[in-house]
């Protein structure tokens, strides 16, 4: 069944002045109750505002803002530590001073005694001085270095550079055969950087290249001619081994103002199982 079509409503002169007077009279009504409900709003705010809540309110206000601004600076610096870690590689990521096994006397006193000599950093840092940690593989020179290297960025602010004598070489023998920059950040280590690390600038029981010595005795040189400091972690067993293997020129650059900490305990990696026949 169809049903009937919907009447629609009629509207007549009378009806539509009518209309608008009443939407003229409430939206009259509406504006006036909001503008005396802002009115009282602001003179309630206005009274409640003593110069002594004033003085809070503004002191309140900047330490907010200082507060925002403190916690953007130590994400940054912690987003920068982390890539620099990362770069080095991710299991430096997790290195601490809470986790660094300590299982011999003398270990205790050499961690001790660098953990010490880390609480003047920024001093040490504007007088250009290094630091050398030699030792056996496997003693954990260079969980030390992540543990300095986070130190550094994250209380002070140090802006560092963390290679091993590996990517140094493998950059300069790029540039010695014509190529390109390996990466954008080669130059890093070129120049008078605040702080380099290097890691293991030469292999355990090798010794350097003439060009490698001179390269690397370059680098040592304008550094040290620089005032900056430079951390360098070694695989050998003493001062005579580092200079066969460095070269004494080297050995003379990196020991000028610098601080060693010898590595005598034993490696904490396992040894391998003895396989009998």
């Amino acid at each position: 069944m169809i049903p009937p079509p919907r009447l629609r409503t009629t509207y007549n002169a009378e009806t539509l002045v009518a209309a608008e007077e009443y939407i003229a009279e409430n939206l009259a009504a509406a504006r006036n109750e909001q503008q005396d409900f802002v009115r009282n709003r602001r003179l309630k705010l206005w009274e409640s505002l003593t110069p002594e809540q004033q003085v809070e309110d503004w002191i309140r206000a900047e330490r907010r803002k200082e507060d925002y601004d403190w916690r953007n600076k130590c994400l940054t610096r912690w987003q920068t530590c982390q890539e620099i870690l990362a770069r080095r590689g991710a299991r430096y990521l997790r290195c601490r001073w809470q986790n660094y096994v300590i299982e011999t006397p003398e270990q205790a006193t050499v961690v001790e005694g660098i953990r010490f000599w880390a609480d003047t950093l920024p001093a040490r840092i504007r007088r250009g001085e290094n630091l050398l940690l030699f030792g056996l593989c496997g003693t954990g020179k260079d969980h030390v270095l992540a543990c300095l290297v986070r130190q550094a960025m994250l209380r002070h602010n140090i802006f560092s550079q963390w290679t091993t004598g590996p990517e140094l070489f493998r950059r300069w023998r790029a540039e010695f055969n014509g190529g390109s920059s390996v990466d954008p950040g080669d130059d890093k280590c070129s120049g008078p950087r605040p702080l380099l690390v290097i890691s293991d600038p030469v292999l355990p029981g090798g010794t350097l290249t003439p060009y490698q010595a001179e390269r690397m005795y370059a680098l040592i040189d304008r550094r040290s001619s620089y005032q900056t400091s430079t951390w360098i972690s070694v695989n050998t067993t003493g001062r005579d081994d580092l200079e066969q293997r460095l070269g004494v020129a080297i050995v003379d650059r990196l020991r000028d103002h610098a601080t060693p900490f010898s590595f005598s305990w034993p490696s904490y990696r396992q040894p391998l199982p003895k396989v009998t026949p």
